[in-house]
């Protein structure tokens, strides 16, 4: 992967746990500013000797003057932390460029309704898309469900709040608490506006009143899902259950779910061929059997794309094209990439003694 020493133009915090970097759009290369709204990029950091990389969705939209990556703070986590904490404005990252298959592109003649449900952090990408639809696509109606623990994790809230003011025909969002704090002092209570908005996980019953309320007012509808892997799995279901086509349904995941779907079909071979095609290169390995397709090119010291390494981004995407292999996980692939031969190789285990794969 090639990236790009960029400086951080500016850094800002969206709630207690959360932060946008932005990146002023001149002084980044070409390939940054053609984004599709929904994508990621991603960083590569050094924290004590030890490099790390990670994917992050861009907040912002294509045609602004500048781009922002949007962070949530994750317990433990060594990259968001060292950001949330250490980096500042001033201070350069390494970025690759924009990547990512959950994206949309605005069309000015199209009309359609677009349903976006996020939890979290995973308003992110939505935010990109929303703000990119408002502006190119105006026949089409936009509508969100956003989810949040308590009021003060809501990200980009009064963002959200204004557009839906400007587009008042057009976008329309829902906020739901699903850990509401308990009832406040007497004191306190002339300070504090108590939260008068939905209550609850977005769930079954939840997402039923949303389509009531919100009924599509065009025949075409499209529906956009982001978030932890457990709200994706779970909204999801209940979408189809509403007789919803899966093809229209798109969905990214920040984190897989707690207990992905996945066969045991797992070979005990000793010894594969495998035969890579990068950066317009070939190269032919002898490698284990029982590991990790990504992690065999990397100990072969060659350098792949590759990120989050947890099957919940697309970036270390490859096609097969000659052999087979088991994914472990493959939730960030569409199941038409999946029948097309794409795999995952950080998720991918071979199942013949000969694979080859091109990036």
């Amino acid at each position: 992967m090639h990236f790009y020493k960029i400086p951080v133009s500016e850094k800002t915090f969206e709630t207690k746990d959360s932060v946008s970097l932005h990146f002023k759009a001149i002084e980044l290369p070409e390939e940054f500013n053609t984004f599709h709204p929904g994508q990621h990029l991603t960083l590569k950091l050094t924290i004590k000797d030890k490099e790390y990389r990670r994917s992050y969705s861009m907040s912002s939209a294509p045609g602004q003057n500048e781009i922002s990556i949007s962070i949530k703070k994750v317990d433990d986590g060594i990259v968001s932390n060292f950001i949330f904490d250490k980096l500042n404005a001033g201070d350069s990252l390494e970025l690759s460029g924009p990547e990512g298959h959950f994206f949309i592109k605005p069309d000015s003649e199209k009309r359609q309704n677009y349903y976006f449900f996020a939890a979290g952090s995973g308003i992110t990408p939505i935010f990109s898309m929303i703000q990119s639809l408002l502006e190119n696509e105006p026949k089409s109606n936009v509508y969100l469900f956003y989810g949040n623990r308590t009021e003060e994790d809501i990200m980009f809230h009064k963002q959200l709040i204004d557009l839906s003011k400007k587009y008042q025909d057009q976008f329309y969002v829902e906020f739901t608490l699903s850990r509401l704090k308990g009832n406040l002092l007497p004191f306190l209570a002339s300070k504090k506006k108590i939260w008068e908005g939905l209550k609850g996980r977005i769930n079954k019953d939840s997402i039923q009143k949303f389509f009531e309320k919100y009924p599509p007012r065009n025949l075409n509808s499209q529906y956009y899902l982001c978030g932890p892997g457990d709200f994706i799995e779970g909204t999801k279901e209940n979408l189809l259950l509403s007789n919803i086509d899966p093809k229209a349904v798109h969905a990214e995941y920040f984190t897989i779910p707690l207990h992905p779907s996945s066969d045991s079909k797992i070979s005990n071979l000793s010894s594969v061929r495998l035969i890579v095609h990068l950066n317009n290169k070939t190269h032919e390995l002898q490698v284990p059997g029982n590991k990790k397709i990504l992690d065999s090119i990397l100990d072969a010291k060659l350098d792949p794309p590759y990120s989050c390494s947890s099957g919940a981004c697309s970036t270390c995407m490859a096609k097969i094209i000659q052999g087979n292999v088991h994914m472990d996980v493959s939730l960030a692939l569409e199941p038409e990439e999946i029948e097309q031969g794409y795999i995952l190789t950080c998720q991918s285990r071979p199942l013949t003694e000969l694979i080859e794969i091109k990036y």
